[in-house]
C-alpha cells in the first residue's frame, strides 16, 4: 500500500509537469538573447547583396546625368590634296593642311529624354534595392521562427522528460514490490523512448533553421531566440493602400515608367540629329588660308520601315509594362488576403487547442489517473491520454508558428510599423 501511494505521489508530479506551465506561456519554456527584430537589424546591417545594389543605384545616377550632355565634340586635322607624285606641299594650289571641329547637336528632345529615361533606370534600381531588402527582412524572420519553433519544443519535452525519468525510477520500485507488470514498465519506457525520438526529430530541425539563419547573420545565429514572438502588424482599412507602395508593385511600375519613356525617344527618332563643322586650311606661300564650314543632318527617307516601326515595338512593350502592373497588383492582393485567412485560421486553431481540446485531454488524463489509482482502470489508458496531450501541445505549438509567419508574410505585403 506504500509504495502504491508513492507512485501515486510520483504521477501527480508527472501530471503537475503536464499542468503547471500552461498552453498560453510555453512559449517561455526556452529562453535567449536573439529577437526577431534584432536578428534583422543584423541581418540588414552588412548585407554584401544590399551593398552591391546601392552601388548600382549610385551607377545610374550618375549615367542618367552623363545621357543628358551633348556628345564629345571631334577634332579633325590632316593633309589635302597632297600630290603622290612628289608628296611637295607647294606643288598645287588646292594642297593645304586642316584642322577642324565638328559637334553632334541631337535633334528634338532626345537629350532630355535620355536623362529621364536613365533616371528611370536609377528609380527602377532603388525600388529593387527596397525589394531585396524587404526579401532579406522576410528571410531572416522566418529562418527565426523556424528556429524558435523547435527550441521552444525541445525546452518542453525536457522538462518532460526528466519527470518521465522520475517515473520509471518509481516504476521500477513497484514493479519489484509485485504493484506493476512488466508489461506496464514497458509501456513507460516506450513512451520515454518515443519522447527522445521527438526530441531528436526537434534537435534536427533547430539545426537546420540555424543552418538558415547563419547565411544572414553568420555567427550571430548561434545565439538562442527569446521565447517571445513579435506583435503581429498591425492592419486596417489603409492595408491595401499601403500595399500599393510594395517594393514589387513600384518595380513593375518603374517599369511602365522606363516603357514609356522608349516610347517618348522612338517618336523623337524622326526628328534629324545634325553635325555641325568648321575647319582651318593652312596653305604655303603666297596663298590664302581657308575657312570650311560643313553641316550635316539625317534624313529618315524610311520612316515607314524604321522609326515607324521601331516606335510600334515600344508601344507594344508599354502595354506589357501596363497588364504586369495589374497582374503584379492582383498578385499582391491575393497574396495579402491568402496571409490574412492564414493568420486568422491560426489563431482560430489556437483558441480551439486552448478552449476544448487540451482541457479534454487534460479531463481525461485526470479521469484515466482516477480510475487507475482506485484500481478500476488500466495504466494504458493514462499514457495513451498523456500522449495526446503531448501531441496537443506540439500541435498547439505549430498553430502558433503558423501564425508567425502568416504575420511575416503580412509584414512583407504591407511593411512593418
Amino acid at each position: 500500500m506504500r509504495i502504491r501511494l508513492l507512485l501515486c505521489l510520483v504521477l501527480d508530479l508527472v501530471a503537475c509537469a503536464h499542468a503547471e506551465l500552461p498552453l498560453t506561456r510555453s512559449e517561455q519554456l526556452a529562453a535567449g538573447s536573439l529577437d526577431q527584430d534584432g536578428a534583422v537589424a543584423l541581418a540588414l546591417a552588412a548585407q554584401p547583396q544590399l551593398a552591391a545594389r546601392t552601388d548600382a543605384v549610385h551607377a545610374l545616377r550618375e549615367d542618367a546625368v552623363a545621357a543628358g550632355q551633348l556628345p564629345d565634340p571631334k577634332l579633325s586635322f590632316g593633309v589635302q590634296a597632297l600630290p603622290v607624285d612628289s608628296f611637295n606641299f607647294n606643288s598645287l594650289d588646292m594642297t593645304q593642311a586642316m584642322i577642324g571641329v565638328s559637334q553632334m547637336l541631337p535633334g528634338g528632345a532626345k537629350r532630355g529624354l535620355n536623362r529621364a529615361r536613365g533616371e528611370y533606370q536609377a528609380l527602377l534600381a532603388e525600388t529593387d534595392l527596397a525589394s531585396t531588402r524587404r526579401d532579406i527582412e522576410r528571410e531572416v524572420r522566418l529562418a527565426w521562427i523556424d528556429l524558435w519553433q523547435p527550441t521552444q519544443a525541445l525546452g518542453w519535452l525536457h522538462r518532460l522528460g526528466d519527470a518521465y525519468e522520475q517515473q520509471l525510477e518509481w516504476g521500477e520500485v513497484s514493479y519489484k514490490a509485485g504493484k506493476l507488470s512488466r508489461d506496464e514498465i514497458l509501456q513507460w519506457q516506450a513512451m520515454r523512448e518515443g519522447l527522445r525520438d521527438r526530441e531528436s526529430e526537434q534537435r534536427m530541425a533547430r539545426a537546420r533553421a540555424r543552418a538558415q539563419l547563419r547565411r544572414w547573420l553568420g555567427t550571430a545565429g548561434d545565439a538562442e531566440p527569446v521565447p517571445d514572438l513579435p506583435p503581429a502588424p498591425s492592419l486596417g482599412a489603409e492595408a491595401d493602400s499601403r500595399l500599393e507602395r510594395h517594393p514589387e508593385l513600384l518595380r513593375t511600375l518603374r517599369q511602365l515608367d522606363l516603357a514609356r519613356a522608349d516610347v517618348d525617344l522612338a517618336r523623337e527618332a524622326v526628328k534629324p540629329d545634325w553635325n555641325l563643322g568648321l575647319a582651318y586650311g593652312a596653305r604655303s606661300g603666297a596663298r590664302a588660308d581657308v575657312v570650311s564650314f560643313q553641316v550635316d543632318v539625317d534624313l529618315p527617307v524610311f520612316q515607314a520601315q524604321r522609326q515607324d516601326r521601331r516606335l510600334g515595338a515600344r508601344l507594344a512593350e508599354a502595354n506589357q509594362a501596363g497588364e504586369q502592373l495589374e497582374d503584379k497588383r492582383r498578385s499582391l492582393l491575393a497574396d495579402l488576403r491568402g496571409a490574412r485567412a492564414e493568420q486568422e485560421a491560426a489563431q482560430e486553431r489556437m483558441r480551439r487547442f486552448e478552449q476544448t481540446i487540451l482541457p479534454l485531454n487534460q479531463a481525461r488524463e485526470a479521469a484515466a489517473l482516477t480510475e487507475y489509482r482506485s484500481g478500476k482502470g488500466a495504466w494504458g489508458r493514462v499514457l495513451e491520454a498523456r500522449r495526446d496531450i503531448l501531441e496537443t501541445r506540439l500541435q498547439w505549438l505549430a498553430q502558433k508558428a503558423a501564425g508567425a509567419r502568416a504575420d511575416v508574410q503580412l509584414r512583407y505585403l504591407i511593411g512593418g510599423e
